[in-house]
């Protein structure tokens, strides 16, 4: 219900801007023909309001109105219907009739319109390359096991400095890179910490099948690296692992370690084996925690104390990539067997 609400509310304010900007043209136009507007609506429909207090006003002989019906608007001339152009009103004032200016000016209002809905995208976008985009820095937050960014020794935080030689800022920019070298061994300028020296390492490419951007199968590079950070959501990867001892469950989401605020994976990770290195017994761990009762989840934090063990693969903990939240019913899913809360570790 919410998404279909959202769809025909986007739909509704789309093809109202898209319509207002069209009439907006035919009044700008008619304004500057000298052209008297009798009637320039924001919507249709009687005006917003009750009784006498409604969203209209009058100024310049033309009447303005913001109205109950928001799919977009329309301009009202003096003279532009046939019906009325003999009609006493017309007659009175047909200097600035519309039937009754050149035609090139009746040209010009009529095609202002559609110029206007062609005009609007190009201001857009110019805009948009004015203000910017958003661009993500060329910092690793994620590195594959095995991959050839894991195999190089790269990890999460490492800001990538320069890439075949090339200095680079963006992460885009290194996903460039990478994708269009595949089988090559490139040589990486990278920096770990803010106040470390840079250092280079050298990362030799994997050729993978991919889409180009129309969706055509094509062979690109693959390094085994992204920009996003893998959160610090937790499976329990087996049932007799020393994790499936404590209250812990597959699908929480640790969010602090002894009160300090865990961004992600690899920062639970840190804090976990650090909390071993220092021969630590045990560690406390804050979790959020969604509970299916309903349409939709429901959150609450818990406060679990958990063993410390020489790393997390000896607790028997795996990030929750692939977690199963919720199995629809009569589905194949279900009748496999698959239940809320299952880790999906291997396909075929």
């Amino acid at each position: 219900m919410t998404s279909a609400f959202s769809f025909v509310f986007a739909f509704v304010l789309m093809l109202s801007v898209l319509i207002f900007v069209h009439e907006l043209g035919h009044f700008v136009a008619a304004k500057l023909c000298k052209v008297k507007v009798l009637k320039f609506s924001l919507g249709f429909g009687n005006p917003i309001g009750f009784g006498r207090y409604r969203l209209r006003f009058t100024r310049g002989g033309t009447e303005y109105v913001a109205a109950w019906i928001p799919l977009g608007g329309f301009v009202k001339m003096l003279g532009e219907n046939p019906d009325e152009q003999e009609s006493p009103e017309v007659l009175a004032d047909s200097e600035h009739a519309f039937h009754h200016r050149p035609v090139w000016q009746r040209l010009v209002i009529l095609f202002a319109g559609p110029a206007m809905n062609l005009v609007l995208p190009v201001l857009l976008f110019a805009v948009a390359l004015a203000v910017g985009t958003p661009r993500e820095a060329a910092v690793i937050g994620n590195v594959e096991p095995e991959s050839p960014a894991a195999v190089a020794g790269l990890a999460p935080g490492d800001r990538i400095e320069a890439i075949a030689g090339e200095p680079v800022e963006f992460w885009d920019q290194v996903v460039g890179v990478v994708a269009e070298r595949p089988g090559e061994t490139l040589p990486l300028r990278v920096r770990r910490g803010e106040d470390a020296a840079p250092f280079d390492v050298a990362m030799t490419i994997e050729q993978r099948g991919s889409l180009d951007a129309f969706g055509q199968p094509m062979q690109a590079g693959w390094a085994g690296m992204s920009h996003s950070r893998l959160a610090a959501v937790l499976a329990v990867a087996r049932a007799d692992a020393p994790a499936g001892q404590t209250a812990l469950r597959s699908g929480d989401r640790v969010i602090a370690v002894d009160g300090e605020t865990i961004r992600d994976w690899s920062g639970f990770v840190t804090r976990y084996d650090a909390a071993a290195a220092a021969g630590r017994a045990e560690l406390s761990l804050r979790v959020a925690r969604l509970t299916v009762l309903g349409p939709e989840p429901v959150q609450s934090e818990l406060d679990i104390s958990v063993p410390v063990f020489p790393g997390v693969d000896d607790f028997g903990v795996v990030p929750a990539t692939v977690l199963i939240r919720r199995v629809s019913p009569d589905t194949p899913a279900e009748a496999a067997g698959l239940q809320a809360g299952d880790l999906v570790i291997a396909v075929d």
